[in-house]
C-alpha cells in the first residue's frame, strides 16, 4: 500500500515533466521593402497586412514598413495598390528579426507623347489628347509633349484633336509601364492652310537667329484693291484680324499687320515661296506679299529689297535676276534699285537675301528693308497684336 505521501511526490513529479513553459513564447519581428519590380523604386504609403497576427503597418518614403511582437509560424501577407497587381502570400514568421522584400508588378500603364505637325515637325502647343475607355485626358506643352497615366492596361483609343488640324483616332494596345510614341497631324483640308517651310526661326548674317514674332504678320496687298473692305472676306476667312492698314506712299498699295486669331499657325499665312499651288492666305490672288512680324514684334520686314550694281551692269542682266527670284521692280535712284519680294520669290527673305548675296557678281550691295530701315534692330514702329 502507497503512503499518501509518495503519492503527492509522484504527482508533483509527473505536473512538472508534463509543465516545461517555464519561459515566455518565441516572438517574431519582420522589417523589409515594398518595390516595384520592373523598376525597384519603393512602393510609398501603402499598407501591409498579416492576417494571422491581425497586425498592419504603412510603408514609409522609402518603402519600409516593419512588424514587431509576431506570433512565430505560417502566415499570410496582403498588399494592395491602386496601381499594382495584389500580392497575397504564405510565409513563415521565425522567432527573432526577418528581413523581406516584396516585388509588386505595375498593373497600369502610361502613354508619354509629343504631337507634332506633318509637314514641319514642328511641335503643337495645346492639342487635346483623350483616351476613349479609361476616360483620362491631357493637353500638349509648348514642346507637344503630354503624359496620361495611371491607365488600365489593353485596348483602347487615343483621340488627338488640334484647331486646323484633322482629328486623329489612334486605336492602341496599353502595355504596363511606359508607352512612348510621336503623333504627326495633318493640316486640315478643309481650312486650305497649309504650312509650305520651317519659319519658326528666322536667319540673320547666316548665323544669328531671330525668332518670329507668332502672333503677327505683315501683308502687302495687291494694287488691284482699291478699297480694303475687298479684303475682309480673305481675312475672315483665315482667322486674321486687320491691324493699322495705310497705304504705301510709293507703290500705291495697301498694307496692314494682321492679327493671327484663335492659335491659327502662323505658318499658314505666310507667302508659299515658289509652291503658287497651296492654297493658303499668302497664296491668294489680292496678296502681294506676307510674312512674320519678327524681334518680338518691333520690327518686320515687308518684303522690300534693294541693290547696288557695279558699274557696266546691264538692264537685260538686273531684269533676268528679278525675274529669276520672283523680283518686281517699283523703284529706281541714280544709285539704288528697289524691287518687291514677291509670292512668286522661290525663298523667303532671309534665305534669298543670304543666296543672292554670293550668286551674282555685278552685286555691289543687297540689303533687305524693314519701316526703320535695315536689319532688325529692335527699333519703332510696333507691329505688334495685343
Amino acid at each position: 500500500m502507497k503512503s499518501p505521501f509518495l503519492t503527492v511526490i509522484l504527482f508533483t513529479l509527473f505536473f512538472t515533466v508534463c509543465d516545461k513553459s517555464d519561459g515566455p513564447a518565441p516572438i517574431g519581428q519582420i522589417f523589409g521593402k515594398v518595390v516595384e519590380d520592373s523598376t525597384q523604386t519603393p512602393v510609398i504609403n501603402i499598407p501591409v497586412n498579416l492576417s494571422k497576427n491581425q497586425v498592419s503597418a504603412m510603408t514609409d518614403s522609402l518603402g519600409s514598413f516593419q512588424f514587431d511582437s509576431l506570433q512565430v509560424g505560417s502566415d499570410t501577407i496582403t498588399i494592395t495598390t491602386a496601381y499594382h497587381d495584389k500580392l497575397k502570400q504564405l510565409i513563415e514568421v521565425a522567432e527573432g528579426p526577418q528581413e523581406m522584400t516584396f516585388q509588386l508588378n505595375y498593373n497600369r500603364g502610361q502613354i508619354k507623347g509629343v504631337v507634332k505637325d506633318d509637314a514641319l515637325n514642328n511641335p503643337i502647343e495645346g492639342a487635346v489628347i483623350y483616351l476613349s475607355i479609361n476616360q483620362v485626358s491631357d493637353t500638349t506643352d509648348s514642346l507637344g509633349q503630354f503624359l496620361l497615366d495611371s491607365l488600365y492596361i489593353g485596348t483602347d483609343t487615343l483621340v488627338i484633336n488640334a484647331s486646323y488640324y484633322d482629328l486623329l483616332l489612334i486605336p492602341l494596345n496599353i502595355n504596363e509601364g511606359i508607352n512612348e510614341n510621336s503623333y504627326l497631324m495633318k493640316i486640315n483640308s478643309e481650312f486650305g492652310c497649309v504650312p509650305v517651310e520651317d519659319t519658326s526661326k528666322v536667319y540673320i548674317y547666316g548665323s544669328n537667329e531671330i525668332p518670329i514674332y507668332n502672333k503677327s504678320v505683315w501683308a502687302r496687298f495687291s494694287k488691284e484693291i482699291t478699297d480694303t473692305l475687298e479684303i475682309l472676306p480673305l481675312l475672315q476667312k483665315y482667322k486674321l484680324k486687320a491691324n493699322n492698314f495705310k497705304k504705301e506712299p510709293i507703290s500705291n498699295q495697301w498694307t496692314a499687320t494682321l492679327c493671327i486669331m484663335d492659335n491659327a499657325l502662323p505658318q499658314c499665312h505666310f507667302t508659299p515661296w515658289g509652291n503658287l499651288n497651296i492654297e493658303n492666305f499668302g497664296s491668294s490672288e489680292l496678296v502681294d506679299y506676307c510674312f512674320a512680324v519678327v524681334n518680338e514684334g518691333y520690327t518686320v520686314f515687308n518684303g522690300i529689297i534693294y541693290f547696288q550694281f557695279s558699274e557696266g551692269t546691264t538692264n537685260e542682266q538686273i531684269e533676268s535676276m528679278y525675274a529669276e527670284n520672283g523680283l518686281i521692280a517699283f523703284y529706281q535712284s541714280s544709285s539704288l534699285y528697289y524691287a518687291f519680294i514677291t509670292r512668286k520669290s522661290k525663298k523667303n527673305p532671309f534665305d534669298l537675301w543670304i543666296s543672292m548675296k554670293g550668286k551674282y557678281s555685278f552685286l555691289e550691295l543687297i540689303a533687305l528693308v524693314g519701316p526703320s530701315g535695315g536689319l532688325p534692330s529692335g527699333n519703332k514702329p510696333r507691329y505688334r497684336c495685343n
